[in-house]
């Protein structure tokens, strides 16, 4: 007979902590300005890009917002399981999404509407939908919509403000 070895197993929990509050003038968000005027307030003044994810309910209504990334002068690179994993966590039926480009100019780039549509794959897969992701420049008070810019037609909830 000989002993069989005893092996650990981590258990985890996963948990939202909540880092604070902004207060906006809107509960809930059925247009893309409102998300907008939310981002445009998170993102001001940001020297590098960031990006943030704002979860709603079923009903539309906001229950949360979190900075998912943050990087350099003309990028800010992360997963879809970064993004997906919080929105689960918020239990959020619906995403939008934003980042800024420090430079002044909402327009998409190319990696913007690539990254976009692999987000779209990944939320049909898991079941929260990405409804919008804006490109927002606080300081010149422009944005713009990536969805407007796709090749390959995704229903978007709201239109663009350039």
């Amino acid at each position: 007979m000989t002993d069989k070895q005893a092996y650990k197993i981590k258990k985890y929990k996963c948990r939202m902590v909540s880092d604070g509050h902004i207060t906006c003038a809107y509960q809930e968000v059925v247009e893309a300005e409102q998300a907008a005027a939310i981002f445009m307030k998170v993102l001001k003044g940001l020297p590098h890009e960031e990006v943030h994810a704002l979860y709603l309910n079923g009903a539309s209504r906001i229950t949360g917002l979190e900075c998912i990334a943050r990087g350099g002068i003309d990028t800010a690179a992360f997963a879809p399981r970064d993004l997906y994993r919080s929105a689960i966590l918020a239990r959020a039926s619906v995403i939008i999404l934003a980042h800024n480009h420090p430079s002044g100019d909402p327009t998409p780039s190319e990696n913007d509407i690539l990254m976009t549509k692999e987000l779209v794959k990944a939320g049909e897969i898991i079941g929260i939908q990405l409804v919008d992701h804006l490109v927002c420049c606080p300081e010149t008070e422009k944005w713009d919509s990536v969805f407007t810019h796709l090749q390959t037609p995704v229903e978007a909830l709201f239109t663009n403000n350039t």
